[in-house]
């Protein structure tokens, strides 16, 4: 049985995995196999992922690893990448030059790494994740930040600029998978509740606050409608800090 499939950009191949480690290829017109199975993984292969461009395809298993393959020949591109045997997930950046998805660190936490997808070289510092289990990785459409989901019900943002957490938000039930808005202004999430969710932009919602509030938040507020995961902000650059607030909070840093 196939465990996970994923379209060339241009639907010109469609990639295949499965319980036996290999993956395959087919052309979806004739429903041909393409080539010998793609052999490597000693587990089951759990997610695939083609590059924007059609050029590579990455592959991730429960032995740990994680694969970069040249879909055309069928030939691994680069020796297999570490992993962390719960990751579930993977992701290309929308310019094909990262790809990102869940390793572990020195201590056996699971951070979220990115890689150079074509050398794979580690690019920038892991994100460390407040969920134990990344369900749900997504780019912004502009590649500047990552959002992930988790099964603690947490929904991440951070900058791949200064690789900070932007934002961390909290669902009522495990979060299985996270994607951004095409025009980069909301992230869906999908829980185990079966309720959908729709988050704006850290910087939108923030600013969606000023104006509905024309005040700063008080302290007490800020927890109940933002969490009290993130620092307090003034998200009115022109009011002062709210009630119980840090007089001299920082001003919002709006995503546009």
């Amino acid at each position: 049985p196939q465990t996970s499939v994923a379209f060339r950009p241009d639907a010109s191949m469609l990639a295949g995995a499965g319980f036996d480690g290999t993956n395959h290829r087919w052309d979806p017109q004739t429903g041909q196999l393409i080539g010998q199975p793609m052999a490597g993984h000693t587990g089951i292969v759990i997610a695939l992922a083609f590059s924007p461009d059609g050029r590579r395809l990455a592959s991730l298993a429960t032995d740990g690893t994680l694969r970069l393959w040249n879909p055309d020949t069928g030939r691994e591109l680069r020796e297999p990448l570490a992993a962390a045997e719960t990751s579930r997930v993977l992701a290309f950046s929308p310019d094909g030059s990262l790809l990102a998805a869940v390793s572990a660190d020195a201590t056996g936490q699971a951070v979220i790494s990115t890689w150079d997808a074509v050398t794979l070289e580690v690019a920038g510092k892991p994100l460390p994740s407040v969920s134990a289990v990344v369900t749900g990785l997504s780019f912004s459409p502009d590649g500047s930040m990552l959002v992930a989901s988790g099964a603690n019900g947490a929904v991440e943002w951070w900058s791949l600029d200064d690789r900070e957490e932007s934002v961390a938000a909290a669902a009522p039930g495990a979060q299985s998978d996270v994607a951004y808005s095409p025009d980069g202004t909301f992230v869906a999430s999908t829980g185990s509740d079966g309720v959908i969710r729709l988050w704006p932009l850290p910087g939108a919602w923030l600013e969606l606050a000023c104006e509905s509030t024309a005040r700063n938040l008080s302290a007490q507020e800020w927890v109940d409608a933002i969490g009290p995961l993130e620092d307090y902000v003034r998200h009115c650059p022109q009011f002062p800090s709210g009630v119980g607030a840090p007089p001299d909070a920082p001003t919002a840093r709006y995503q546009r």
